[in-house]
């Protein structure tokens, strides 16, 4: 994928935020305290919830990006 076509799919970091989502969804979000595999979305956090214990799991939670404060944006 060249700049231009960076550009037009990921304009603005609603866009990131809805990438990383979808892929997390395939992938199947964990809940690290429970072990639970039934979550939510809230979306004013912008976090998964756990369905179980309502622990909130980020969208960087258990990848490289966990500690960063990068956006999701500039890591793709």
């Amino acid at each position: 994928m060249n700049i231009l076509k960076f550009e037009e799919r990921f304009p603005d970091e609603e866009s990131c935020i809805t990438f990383f989502k979808a892929k997390r969804e395939h992938e199947g979000v964990v809940c690290k305290k429970c072990k639970g595999k039934d979550h939510y979305w809230l979306h004013n956090k912008n976090m998964f919830q756990c369905k179980t214990c309502e622990f909130r799991t980020s969208l960087k939670s258990g990848t490289v990006m966990e500690n960063s404060n990068l956006t999701l944006r500039q890591w793709l």
